[in-house]
């Protein structure tokens, strides 16, 4: 219980960090397009924009066969997450924001982990099996595969 109070506390802290920092406005999805990328070693090549979502929501935390997935996301307020979370979730970062309070409150699961930019992101989802996540398009070098791309606000093949 002690444990759950803390996340919530933690959850909510955060949350009020960021609508403060974001000085009472909302923020708008930026236009920059993105791929997803995963670990060479995923049994997957392509995925679609709801089985992505099912991923990042984390009601889709195995693939077929078993494989864990690690989804893993950038910072709120960053261009490439509220690109994502508008194209690929359809919500805007209050939505978002709420959706996490949501599911910890009812002990449904933890958010995908942050990362600060498109190189840290390239390694730790190159380095962890079941890893997946997105960079700028562009940016996704040899050690992971794409598997889908956030063109002009749509998700497509790669």
């Amino acid at each position: 219980m002690f444990r759950r109070r803390h996340i919530l506390l933690s959850a909510t802290s955060a949350v009020t960090s960021f609508v403060f920092a974001m000085g009472g406005r909302r923020a708008r999805a930026a236009d920059i397009d993105l791929d997803v990328i995963s670990h060479k070693a995923t049994s997957f090549a392509k995925l679609s924009r709801q089985e992505v979502a099912a991923i990042f929501t984390r009601a889709i935390r195995t693939w077929r066969g078993g494989e864990m997935l690690r989804p893993f996301n950038f910072r709120p307020g960053s261009a490439e997450r509220l690109t994502f979370d508008h194209v690929v979730l359809d919500m805007d970062p209050d939505q978002s924001a709420q959706f996490w309070i949501d599911k910890l409150v009812r002990g449904e699961g933890e958010p995908p982990r942050k990362v600060g930019d498109a190189r840290t992101m390239l390694k730790v989802v190159a380095s962890l099996p079941g890893g997946i996540g997105y960079v700028p398009a562009g940016v996704a070098d040899g050690t992971v595969r794409v598997v889908a791309r956030i063109r002009k606000g749509k998700v497509e093949s790669p």
